[in-house]
């Protein structure tokens, strides 16, 4: 039993809980040294792998929704899920403000 975030309606129990994406914004990731272990069979002691970094979408906003908004939601906006950020196009100049700030 939850609140919808976007109408206020109480859902019934046993009702799955559906979320939508309402806002993201894009993220760059820092190269981190040694973040990952990485174990060998026959090997005692694990290797240390590097992370390269990247770049990506973090999630700013999500809300639990009813059905009724969740549908209006998908013919609005597309899909309600991390799929949608896979459509974003980066913003270059954006990207680079970013890299130079942190």
């Amino acid at each position: 039993m939850y609140r919808c975030e976007l109408c206020s309606v109480v859902i019934q129990p046993n009702s799955p809980a559906l979320r939508v994406i309402l806002e993201t914004r894009p993220k760059v990731y820092a190269e981190r040294q040694r973040a990952n272990k990485v174990r060998i069979r026959g090997k005692r002691k694990p290797l240390h792998a590097n992370d390269p970094g990247g770049r990506g979408w973090e999630i700013v906003r999500a809300a639990k929704v009813c059905r009724t908004c969740h549908d209006k939601w998908v013919q609005e906006h597309g899909t309600p899920g991390a799929e949608s950020m896979a459509l974003h196009v980066y913003d270059e100049p954006m990207m680079d403000e970013m890299q130079s700030e942190g």
